[in-house]
């Protein structure tokens, strides 16, 4: 039986059909069965990794976050922590449900959501309140002897009364919403500087290749993706050949050189490892 239900309208949705891949779109839908009924969910690049490489095609650790950042990118997932451990939580996440339950810790989006047994406590009480005081009205009326309006229905006239009232207005224009649904604090933090050991015109080709795809690069994925490219580069790979032929052949990541009459990864340095389907 599944745990939840997809509307048609998430096939029109600008976030959904925002996503730069259907690898990326194939694994929200995936995320969508994991969350408890809060729509929290725990994270951990294993463990989403694992989740992800079940039913996409997602092969490594790398891909299955930059898979991750695309979806905060466009606000279908928000990543939160607490006492260390990672956090996710999707927004819009409804449950039609009297009874719900919590796995993982609550986000900070939870504050709204009242759970089944405190909603129907609190609708207790305030029942309870209520025939208190209607108990105490009645009594009032008998002790004073004023059974005029317990025995005839009070008759409600409504008369309406033209008032005019002179009000200046100053018209304000409100603020466009923002596209991704939330207003993002402008980060602090410097952008990652590029590495002495990249060609800074090659990596901002590669950016400028990226945002054309509608996959644009966030700090942490910049981060990300250097670290990947100094790994390649300590393997034997040029960095500037590397991310030529991720532009040359349409790929969004970057990976290591491969043999263009053989179609196979050259493998440039025996104590670094390269997976076994790209070889």
């Amino acid at each position: 039986m599944p745990t939840c239900l997809l509307r048609d309208e998430i096939w029109s949705s600008e976030r959904f059909l925002d996503l730069p891949t259907d690898s990326a779109r194939l694994a929200f839908l995936r995320l969508l069965n994991i969350p408890d009924d809060f729509g929290n969910f725990e994270g951990g690049s294993r463990r989403i990794f694992r989740i992800l490489s079940q039913c996409t095609q997602i092969k490594t650790e790398v891909h299955a976050t930059e898979v991750m950042i695309s979806l905060m990118d466009c606000d279908l997932i928000r990543r939160y922590e607490v006492e260390g451990r990672e956090l996710y939580h999707i927004p819009r996440y409804g449950q039609h449900r009297t009874y719900k339950v919590r796995k993982v810790y609550d986000s900070p989006w939870d504050e709204n959501l009242v759970l089944g047994k405190e909603n129907r406590a609190a609708k207790k009480i305030n029942e309870e309140n209520q025939a208190i005081e209607k108990n105490v009205t009645v009594t009032s009326q008998l002790r004073d002897g004023d059974v005029t309006g317990m025995l005839r229905p009070e008759v409600e006239v409504e008369v309406e009364v033209e008032v005019e009232v002179e009000v200046e207005v100053e018209e304000t224009k409100p603020p466009p919403p923002p596209k991704g649904g939330l207003v993002s604090k402008p980060s602090l933090k410097p952008p990652p500087e590029i590495p002495d050991w990249l060609d800074a015109e090659v990596w901002e080709s590669f950016v400028a290749f990226r945002k054309g795809k509608k996959a644009a690069l966030s700090d942490l994925a910049i981060t990300l993706m250097f670290k990947n490219l100094d790994k390649l580069r300590k393997g034997g790979h040029d960095p500037v050949e590397v991310i030529e032929q991720s532009i040359m052949n349409n790929w969004t990541g970057v990976f290591p050189i491969k043999n263009r009459e053989t179609g196979k990864t050259e493998s440039r340095d025996y104590n670094v490892w390269v997976p076994h389907s790209e070889r």
